[in-house]
């Protein structure tokens, strides 16, 4: 491709594909570590109830980390395209770049008004079937998740301690809430914690807020580095159009 106008839709498409393809390797960071880090409130969702259809964890950081492999692989098929100037890599790279332009701003507006308030009420109801004597499979891996999320956020319930009201496993060890609230720095007394959860040096908060609070902060993050994937991806569809039509 000769001529100045040439070469520099050549190396802008290059230039743009390589930015593209650094940005994607971040979402895919995201969505690793939101896979490994969010494990135990995966469990915890999933052992709530199972025909929940939104998994905040796990199916979200699953399909961050397909696409940003696919958007990755794409990439790399438009660098090559524009250095080799070969028609039929920019026009394969054209159809596939307009496919997922397509499918990334549709998935993060569905992604980013996802509602979290249907996960309130099978967490509540979960409260109720914590038990750490229990010999159900299914209860045990309730329990650990429940004791991994109030240790890791460090939270007590879901809206407040008071969840835990009613809770025939506590009350029969004659406390109000499971040691995992308490096992904190700052709380020395851990037994005491458990059986006066209202007294204010505890300050035991609740981990709804604190879940989406730490949801929403991943999002914001995702969605800034989608939002200008999506614009790099658009002047690509451009580039790649206007090189198809110069290429030789």
């Amino acid at each position: 491709m000769d001529g100045f106008l040439g070469n520099m839709i050549k190396y802008l498409l290059f230039i743009t594909n390589l930015l593209v393809f650094v940005m994607a390797v971040i979402v895919c960071d995201f969505g690793i570590y939101a896979l490994v880090d969010g494990k135990a409130v995966s469990d915890l969702v999933e052992s709530a109830d199972s025909s929940l259809s939104v998994n905040i964890y796990t199916t979200a950081a699953i399909v961050l980390i397909v696409v940003s492999a696919l958007v990755i692989l794409v990439t790399f098929l438009g660098c090559c395209g524009a250095i080799k100037e070969s028609r039929c890599m920019l026009g394969i790279y054209f159809t596939l770049i307009l496919t997922m332009f397509i499918v990334l701003i549709v998935g993060a507006v569905i992604g980013y008004s996802q509602s979290l308030d249907e996960l309130k009420k099978p967490l509540i109801s979960s409260t109720k079937k914590f038990d750490e004597k229990s010999d159900d499979t299914k209860i045990q891996t309730l329990t650990k998740a429940w004791n991994r999320v109030q240790t890791d956020f460090k939270c007590c319930g879901v809206d407040k301690f008071t969840d835990w009201d009613g809770n025939a496993y506590l009350d029969n060890e004659g406390v109000e809430v499971p040691a995992s609230c308490c096992a904190r720095e700052g709380i020395s007394d851990q037994n005491d914690c458990q059986r006066n959860p209202s007294k204010a040096d505890y300050k035991l908060e609740g981990c709804y807020q604190k879940l989406k609070d730490s949801i929403k902060s991943h999002s914001n993050k995702v969605m800034i580095v989608a939002i200008i994937i999506i614009i790099v991806m658009f002047l690509n569809m451009i580039f790649a159009f206007i090189m198809c039509t110069m290429a030789s």
